[in-house]
């Protein structure tokens, strides 16, 4: 995580995978882990991507459609174009694209990837069993954890630290951090103490360990910082490993993994303390 950051990695990794509108009634478009669901029988161009959708018909389950097909090389838009009517011609197609009936297998799609430093990252993971292009069944995976700071919450004034009440069906809404309450954690115990500093920043790396105990490591800046800025940095990390257990959930990466750290900027200034802000905005 921290080799990430430092190399500022910025791989569009989601340009090697194919996209899924509609995998849990949302607009938000999600990502297959698999790299292609197009047929074998049908020799592709190399660089070939494809968006593909969910449609239901009156009465019928899901159907996988194959909506758009494109390259990822420049230059190369006819030969994606003359692809896909090939399986056109060879599948048919409608009104709502071209049914993928070649496919029957599991399908896996991360639901509103977001690329981390390298790292594609989502809390959402659903599984569909497909048969003939027909979707017979759908899970949701539950692997990645959801802290209790993380995201909207509905009001609970009786909790403070409440676990999320989820607002909608996309992860990437539910994660829209403002990091108030962690703000608010920090600050509310933050040492009063006259100041030259008026304003300085640094970034901070948040980890979760298994028993939901959260660590935070200094990322930068590199150069030695003076007294006071030093001293209010150690205070901020200090109350970040006091924090409640699973104040900060984990996120799964597109290979599988979990992925435990999250990158925050902290920007202090004497007139209103540290002002916390997610990588993830």
């Amino acid at each position: 995580m921290i080799s990430n950051y430092k190399e500022q990695k910025a791989i569009d990794t989601l340009k090697n995978h194919d996209i899924i509108y509609n995998i849990e009634e949302s607009p938000e478009a999600g990502i297959f882990m698999e790299q292609s669901l197009l047929p074998s029988d049908l020799q592709r161009p190399k660089d070939i991507r494809a968006e593909w959708c969910f449609e239901y018909s009156s009465g019928q389950k899901a159907m996988l459609y194959l909506k758009k097909i494109y390259s990822s090389k420049e230059g190369k838009s006819n030969e994606a174009s003359i692809y896909k009517n090939k399986l056109a011609e060879k599948y048919g197609k409608d009104d709502l694209g071209i049914p993928a009936i070649w496919y029957s297998g599991k399908i896996t799609a991360l639901s509103c990837p977001k690329d981390l430093f390298g790292e594609i990252v989502t809390k959402n993971v659903a599984e569909f069993d497909i048969e003939k292009g027909q979707v017979i069944s759908r899970n949701f995976l539950d692997i990645a954890k959801t802290g209790t700071m993380e995201g909207p919450r509905r009001s609970r004034p009786t909790i403070k630290y409440s676990p999320i009440a989820s607002t909608d069906g996309c992860w990437y809404t539910n994660l829209q951090y403002k990091l108030d309450l962690l703000e608010e954690f920090v600050n509310g115990n933050l040492k009063k103490h006259k100041t030259s500093t008026t304003k300085f920043g640094v970034d901070i790396l948040l980890v979760t360990n298994k028993k939901g105990k959260t660590t935070g490591y200094l990322l930068s800046p590199n150069e030695i910082m003076n007294k006071e800025n030093q001293a209010l940095t150690e205070q901020l990390i200090k109350q970040i490993s006091k924090l409640p257990r699973w104040s900060f959930g984990w996120l799964q990466t597109i290979n599988g993994s979990i992925f435990q750290g999250r990158y925050v900027k902290a920007n202090y200034s004497s007139d209103t303390g540290w002002k916390l802000e997610d990588y993830l905005h």
